[in-house]
């Protein structure tokens, strides 16, 4: 089959937290210079990880766990990803009562979070940071609940949060994981396959380039990203501006010391295999 080497396929997460970088790309406010042509689709994580593995993306951001347990087929391109340093406000357990009140219970893990490092870093703080032991169910397990004590990952978590009764309690998952290390999260990376500038000569440098443009537009452009995210949560454009704000797009030293630790730490909690 043709494939024609000038279109780059990237996927992502269609999330609020991305807007920042990549709603300038969305909106058509940048475009790569012809003739390449970017084309963007969403999906969740283990959605986006099958598309890469099969061949039906080019790049994508992923969670640095499906990153490292796939090193033979993926790698990062560039520092990009999506990191905060403490609160995250996507990143969610959702439950009647404080964590540990529920020891030995069962938290049921959302669709969107499945494959996510949301699941990943709950798995692996659960013990170290929690100090409980919890049954985490997949959808279709005896027992899952998607009313009860449940793990989100995305846009739905901030707003069944704010929705819950007042004695509900939201762990949120970054935060955990500051207070028990002092470093960022890094939720997701973007990867290319490892084959990509064999098969499309010069698309890394194209990416590149894209992603610097679409910040710096966004940037331009703050007042409309934070309407649009106000408006996808549901809160004042105040608290929008105050959650963009906490979104890192490019992985810097201290981003990078967060991942390797979380990594390691994943790695031995057998939250992730790393290849």
């Amino acid at each position: 089959m043709h494939e024609d080497i000038h279109i780059l396929r990237l996927g992502y997460q269609d999330r609020a937290n991305w807007l920042g970088l990549l709603y300038a790309i969305k909106a058509g406010w940048v475009a790569a210079p012809s003739p390449w042509h970017v084309e963007v689709s969403h999906g969740g994580p283990e959605e986006l990880l099958d598309s890469m593995l099969e061949g039906r993306l080019d790049a994508a951001f992923l969670s640095p766990g499906a990153v490292a347990e796939r090193s033979q087929a993926l790698a990062p391109l560039g520092g990009w990803g999506l990191a905060t340093e403490g609160r995250s406000d996507t990143a969610l357990m959702l439950a009647p009562q404080r964590i540990d009140l529920i020891d030995g219970g069962s938290v049921s893990i959302m669709p969107d979070a499945l494959g996510s490092t949301a699941e990943h870093m709950l798995r692996t703080l659960i013990t170290p940071y929690y100090g409980v032991t919890l049954k985490l169910l997949m959808p279709e397990e005896e027992g899952y609940d998607p009313k009860g004590a449940r793990l989100m990952y995305g846009d739905s978590a901030q707003i069944e949060a704010a929705r819950n009764p007042q004695e509900w309690v939201a762990e949120d998952m970054g935060v955990a994981w500051f207070v028990l290390t002092g470093l960022p999260s890094v939720w997701e990376m973007l990867v290319g396959t490892r084959d990509l500038e064999t098969r499309k000569p010069g698309a890394s440098e194209q990416l590149q380039a894209l992603l610097k443009q679409a910040l710096r537009v966004a940037q331009e452009q703050k007042a409309s990203v934070q309407g649009e995210a106000a408006s996808r949560l549901g809160i004042k454009t105040a608290d929008a501006k105050e959650f963009l704000a906490r979104q890192r797009y490019t992985l810097g030293e201290n981003e990078q010391k967060g991942l390797a630790r979380f990594l390691d730490h994943s790695s031995r909690a057998r939250a992730i295999r790393r290849s």
